[in-house]
């Protein structure tokens, strides 16, 4: 069971799991994306390249899961019970980041999937709704003495790569990241201090620990990003 567990933590792939690995996986409090299916059920065999699509978007960010409902030996169909499952497939979010357990009633394709999954998972960065509350957390940053990181984009949703990069530096720092961020937003931002370290229609980034504060003014990659990243938590 460890074995298989760990390849459905590395691999980001969609993995089919029986009852004690599903309780092992929702106890360790990891958000899971989960289908629980019967096999000869024509609209789950119709979702599985969909969702398989999403996983491998999401490679990296989350696994997604499939739960056999038919299935007596490995506690399967005992699992769907407790979950009250009544129609296949039923897709759940497990550790969601506002409710144990959330239904997914959307389209059956993999990119509404994907945006469900990244926005109902548990973040591994603060995700400020607001420029002031934003820009509150710039100030508290200046006096904690730890490094920050501070992110503002024009996008509504974060991408799979925001999650990616957050996940691979979230042990060096706290990272904080203000989404949506129109013309009106940005002025918000400059007007409270913010003029040197963001501007419209650019991905903004900059670090603050105690009161210094530095700019990424590089090329807009992941490798040119990531390099400036570890040189700020150097």
């Amino acid at each position: 069971m460890i074995t298989l567990l760990l390849l459905a933590i590395t691999l980001g792939k969609v993995v089919e799991l029986s009852k004690d690995e599903f309780n092992t996986l929702r106890d360790s409090g990891a958000s899971m994306s989960v289908v629980f299916y019967a096999p000869w059920c024509g609209h789950c065999k119709n979702l599985k390249p969909e969702y398989a699509k999403a996983g491998a978007e999401l490679d990296g960010v989350v696994d997604l899961y499939m739960v056999d409902c038919t299935n007596e030996n490995n506690g399967g169909k005992d699992l769907c019970g407790e979950f009250s499952v009544q129609g296949f497939p039923t897709i759940k979010m497990i550790n969601a980041e506002k409710d144990s357990v959330l239904d997914y009633n959307g389209a059956r394709e993999a990119k509404a999937l994907r945006s469900f999954v990244l926005y109902n998972m548990k973040k591994p960065f603060k995700d400020h709704k607001t420029p002031k509350v934003f820009l509150e957390a710039t100030k508290a940053a200046k006096e904690d003495g730890k490094l920050h990181l501070f992110i503002v984009t024009e996008s509504k949703a974060a991408s799979s790569y925001l999650f990616k990069l957050a996940k691979k530096i979230s042990d060096r720092m706290s990272i904080h990241v203000l989404l949506n961020s129109t013309a009106d937003r940005i002025k918000e931002l400059v007007d409270g201090g913010l003029e040197k370290h963001v501007s419209v229609g650019k991905l903004s980034l900059f670090t603050i620990k105690k009161n210094a504060m530095e700019s990424f003014n590089g090329a807009n990659t992941p490798r040119e990003i990531e390099k400036w990243i570890d040189n700020s938590s150097k």
